[in-house]
Order: structure tokens, then sequence, then C-alpha cells
């Protein structure tokens, strides 16, 4: 049984953005998000083909957030509506850790969106989820994610593989 319930679920805002569940209105967004080759450059995903995989996704992350097994946002920005993606997932109670992962459209990329996204989920996780640590996987090739971790106080904590490498911060 999971340890991590999120009802009612968190939502989280800074001056530009709310971070909030994932609805129907955001499927259109979701699809052009999982279905984009630019944003799956360095993640280790299939992209989605059609409506059906965006819905079937969907349905998915709403089942593991209410089970505790994870806890995914869509990141919603100004008036612009849904934009991206961030999670805290692999979470584990006797660990007290979880990971970090973050997608946005190539459009909304470069505008600081992140920068205001990140702190909020860290903040979360530390203070609301009470984790020790909190680790990304990162591909060598992604210098903007990387420079993003490392913002924000992430070091290099293993080669996870040839061509990806695990960063941490700790509370």
């Amino acid at each position: 049984m999971a340890k991590y319930k999120f009802k009612p679920f968190p939502l989280l805002t800074s001056t530009r953005l709310a971070l909030k569940p994932f609805s129907a209105e955001d499927l259109p967004r979701v699809f052009d998000l999982r279905s984009s080759p630019e944003v799956a450059k360095y993640l280790d995903r299939p992209l989605m083909n059609d409506s059906a995989e965006t819905e079937a996704y969907l349905e998915k992350m709403q089942q593991g957030v209410a089970m505790g097994q994870w806890i995914i946002w869509g990141i919603h920005f100004q008036q612009e509506g849904f934009v991206g993606s961030i999670c805290l997932w692999n979470l584990s109670e006797e660990e007290k850790k979880a990971d970090i992962g973050y997608e946005l459209l190539p459009a909304f990329q470069g505008k600081g969106i992140m920068s205001e996204a990140i702190p909020l989920v860290i903040a979360y996780g530390f203070e609301e989820m009470q984790l020790d640590r909190i680790t990304a996987e990162v591909h060598l090739q992604n210098l903007t994610s990387v420079a993003l971790l490392k913002k924000y106080g992430f070091i290099v904590g293993e080669e996870g593989s040839s061509t990806l490498t695990i960063y941490t911060l700790f509370r």
C-alpha cells in the first residue's frame, strides 16, 4: 500500500504557472507533447501515434496518482493553458526518495517555465512528502536539462549508463 496520498490533488502555483492535474481538455496538447520527436529526443520512450494512446496515458497517469505511485502535474502557463508536465515518480517510502521528470512543448521552451516549475515541485517533495532526496536521470547531451538541474543544486550522483547520468538533490 502506498504511503503517499494525493487527495486533494496538490495545486502548485507561481507568478505565471498553475501546476494541476491533467484534464480531458489537455488531451490535444498532451498528444502534441508525447508525439513530438523534439521533446522525446533525449527520452527513452516511444512517440504516441493517436488520440486513443493519449486517452490511455491520461487514465494511467490518473490511476497512478490515485494509488500514490507518482504525482504528475500538467503545467499551465498564463492564458496559454497546458504547455507541459512535471512529475515525481519512482517513489520510495523506504528510501524517502523520488525521481523528477519534466517536459515542455517546443514552443514554450526557453521561456523560464521550468525555472518556475521545478522549485515548486522540489518544495512539495521535501516539505509535504518529506523526501530526503530527489534524483533525475539525464541524457549526457541534454545540456539544457543538466544546466537547469545544476541551477537548483542537483549534483552528479552516478552514471546511469553510457549515455545517462543521475543527478541528485538532497534535502
